[in-house]
């Protein structure tokens, strides 16, 4: 019996050592992510990635959540970055966490890069992917306002107009241009009382009043 004990107690304290390294691990790697993300909000998106690629790296093939959210950040810096990378990431990331909560936003901002890099056609193809319900309010509008002028640039006007119509009632920071858009292609149209309502809405908008005349012009006469 007693030499059980003794067994015991040295396995115990064998052990020890190799529970402290893990847990010494632990808390670098913690640290280590803590740091990258407290950069990220400060937008110091270089600096960022290096850290949060620090944490995947010595993650190894564990996929904790602090390594999903590592390599959901690496692939948001460097969008943010314009990386030539960063479509790649994004779509390794969603990838390799499907089930992730992060994935909408994942597209979601995919689809901004390319709306940022005048890929319009792309934009849509990853804006389409998004499940609005899982966006924020201020997400949706600009979700709408960027997929409806993507389609206006592709000059798919029943679309885009489906898209302005969504938040030119609504108080947005993309509610005016969605205005105009939205009255801009009833104007092709022929919709012209729809059109002049959306455009008296814009004659007080410094932005857009300048242009409204010569839209009532070719209304009226």
């Amino acid at each position: 019996m007693f030499k059980r004990l003794i067994v015991l107690f040295v396995c115990i304290t064998l052990a020890i050592p190799v529970l402290s390294q893990k847990t010494s691990k632990y808390e670098d790697l913690k640290y280590e992510y803590n740091a990258a993300l407290d950069l990220f909000k400060k937008q110091k998106y270089g600096p960022a990635q290096k850290h949060f690629q620090k944490v995947i790296e010595v993650s190894g093939i564990t996929k904790s959540d602090m390594r999903m959210e590592s390599e959901y950040y690496r692939a948001i810096c460097a969008i943010e970055l314009f990386n030539k990378d960063a479509e790649y990431l994004i779509g390794n990331f969603i990838e390799q966490y499907p089930e992730s909560q992060r994935v909408m936003t994942a597209y979601f901002q995919m689809g901004k890069y390319q709306f940022r890099k005048k890929k319009y056609r792309k934009a849509t193809e990853w804006f389409g992917q998004v499940e609005l319900s899982q966006l924020t309010r201020e997400e949706q509008a600009e979700y709408y306002f960027k997929m409806g002028y993507s389609y206006f640039i592709l000059e798919d006007y029943t679309k885009a107009n489906k898209m302005f119509y969504e938040i030119k009632d609504i108080d947005t920071r993309y509610t005016v241009p969605a205005i105009y858009y939205y009255s801009h292609i009833e104007y092709l149209n022929e919709n012209y009382q729809t059109a002049l309502e959306g455009f008296e809405r814009l004659s007080d908008n410094p932005m857009f009043s300048p242009i409204i005349p010569y839209y009532k012009t070719q209304i009226f006469y």
